[in-house]
């Protein structure tokens, strides 16, 4: 495998692409500048709509002129545009007025003295010629033609984390329009999100990327009640000595086994940091390599940076352990489907407007309030359709534990408060259910779903089956996917200690015990987070069953 060159963890799970804004108009590649727009003159002679077509081909619009100050720049720029087409034409319900391509009248003309005539009666267009003054003419005749766009640049992408950007430009200045930005994983990563991006018209980037995760199995964080450890498999960090790794704190060093570095700190030392959510308290710290010095003959081109972190509820007792789980899967060619995202995401209300992003986990609920989960299949085939298949929550991050409350069996509902909501697309499927009481009894509770993929023109579908109206969760055995199922997860929810009247939680004149409560979210690795499977085991808390695992993959 090759040398790591940036190792990254972080507490949600994910690599965050932020975009930033710069006002600075950047035009394609062999277009001029002028004025907030961009020009490109086009010598091949073709008619009036083969001009608007070529135009529209490369996301703009047959020349449109608004003012005398752009009348005038043209010819400066263009002196080969003899006889052009612009993008002026007879409105096809009323021959007495001129529209523009974009649908507006025009509020500036500079038409050649007695034009437009119509001669012929079929002058619909119009070109600029020698002089560059106006003329009305047949549409079918052949002109050389000028389209124009908006002048507009891609924000820069920022990357919290490792990911490899391909070019580095991609970092540190805006992008033209055209441009891609393309993203990878050190050797022996999988990359898990959008692969490339690209500049397109308006100042947008193809792929909405919010998310780039690099998976490296092998790397896990445990939290205690008074420090906290991070353990890294030597096979991801190969030609790294144990004297070359420390803490944001110069003097806290790394252990070693045959197979392991360890590093170690307690929760205020090493120059950990803390920071306060509503129901959590994280403490943060880095894994830095130590600069190699002038005398040392052996340098190496890299620098390793594997931030990591510990929550700790702020109520209520800690019996578990988890990481924080990735709700987004990137699956390749599976089957003949091509390239799709997986998405399982949680919102706050019924609108499905904005969902919780990482910073708002752990998210506290309210016993017997509805919580809002959306599954979702991005692809350029829009034939895909998704199900969730199964799902229920866990005390851990780790799906197979086998203390679990299933909500949805085999695509049917399992628990009566779920419900089936209406959605955009048959790429996404978007369900209720009240939060229930198992979230009560832990701390921290991870919600999973295994979700199949389908192709949606298929009455026949896995998909399109429907659950029977006479019980719940009864399918046959052989609708129960295994080889096309794939695991989401989401959270951790925690919930939220309510004043209620009556028995269900009675007000009492002293204060709660702050107790530490721990749990592990995200460990990710190399250009950005990824999911780290942690499993510690935990006895089995009075008055829930334990429900054989079966997971698929």
């Amino acid at each position: 495998m090759a040398v790591c060159h940036w190792l990254s963890i972080f507490l949600v799970g994910f690599a965050v692409l932020v975009l930033r804004s710069n006002s600075k108009g950047v035009c394609p590649n062999n277009w001029v500048h002028m004025q907030g727009s961009c020009y490109k003159y086009f010598s091949k002679a073709v008619n009036w709509n083969a001009a608007k077509s070529a135009c529209e081909t490369l996301g703009s619009k047959l020349l449109v002129i608004n003012s005398q100050a752009e009348q005038q720049a043209i010819p400066s720029k263009f002196p080969d545009a003899q006889k052009t087409w612009i993008g002026l034409y007879r409105d096809p319900k009323d021959k007495s007025r001129w529209l523009w391509v974009d649908g507006t009248r025009p509020t500036y003309t500079y038409w050649y003295p007695r034009e437009p005539n119509n001669h012929g009666g079929n002058e619909d267009c119009v070109e600029m010629v020698t002089g560059r003054k106006w003329n009305d003419m047949p549409c079918s005749f052949s002109l050389t033609y000028i389209c124009e766009t908006a002048a507009s640049s891609c924000q820069k992408l920022s990357l919290r984390g490792g990911v490899h950007v391909s070019p580095s430009n991609c970092l540190s200045s805006n992008q033209k329009y055209g441009s891609t930005c393309s993203f990878s994983c050190t050797r022996g990563y999988r990359l898990s999100g959008p692969s490339s991006t690209k500049c397109g018209r308006g100042g947008a980037w193809s792929a909405k990327v919010n998310t780039v995760i690099c998976n490296a199995p092998g790397v896990d964080v445990q939290c205690n009640s008074d420090n906290m450890t991070i353990i890294i498999p030597k096979s991801l960090l190969r030609g790294i000595d144990r004297e070359h790794l420390r803490l944001l704190d110069t003097t806290c060093k790394a252990k070693e086994t045959s197979a392991l570095f360890s590093l170690t700190t307690s929760l205020t030392g090493c120059s950990t940091t803390r920071r306060h959510t509503p129901t959590a308290i994280v403490y943060s710290n880095t894994v830095l390599e130590i600069a190699v010095t002038p005398k040392d003959v052996v340098t190496r081109v890299r620098e390793i940076e594997i931030p990591f972190s510990c929550f700790y509820s702020s109520s209520g007792e800690v019996s578990s352990v988890g990481l924080k789980p990735s709700n987004r899967k990137l699956v390749f060619s599976d089957e003949g489907k091509g390239n799709f995202t997986l998405s399982l995401n949680m919102f706050p209300d019924k609108r499905f407007v904005s969902p919780y992003m990482n910073d708002d986990f752990p998210v506290a609920v309210v016993l017997r309030k509805l919580l809002f989960f959306e599954v979702s299949v991005t692809s350029g085939d829009k034939q895909l359709s998704i199900k969730a298949d199964r799902c229920y929550a866990t005390p851990t991050q780790d799906q197979k534990n086998s203390l679990k409350y299933e909500f949805i069996t085999k695509g049917c509902p399992s628990d009566e408060t779920v419900k089936y909501l209406s959605t955009p697309s048959v790429s996404t499927q978007r369900f209720s259910l009240e939060a229930f009481k198992f979230i009560a009894k832990h701390p921290f509770v991870f919600v999973h779903c295994h979700v199949i993929v389908c192709n949606a023109t298929d009455p026949g579908s896995k998909c399109a089956k429907k659950c029977p109206s006479s019980g719940r969760g009864r399918r046959e055995a052989s609708d129960h996917v295994t080889g096309d199922v794939y695991s989401l997860a989401q959270g951790p929810l925690h919930l939220a200690r309510e004043e209620k009247r009556g028995n269900v939680l009675d007000k009492s004149g002293s204060s709660p015990t702050l107790l530490m409560a721990l749990f592990v979210m995200c460990v990710a690795c190399l250009a950005g987070t990824a999911l780290m499977v942690f499993k510690k085991s935990r006895d089995k808390p009075a008055g829930y069953a334990v429900l054989a695992s079966g997971d698929p993959k």
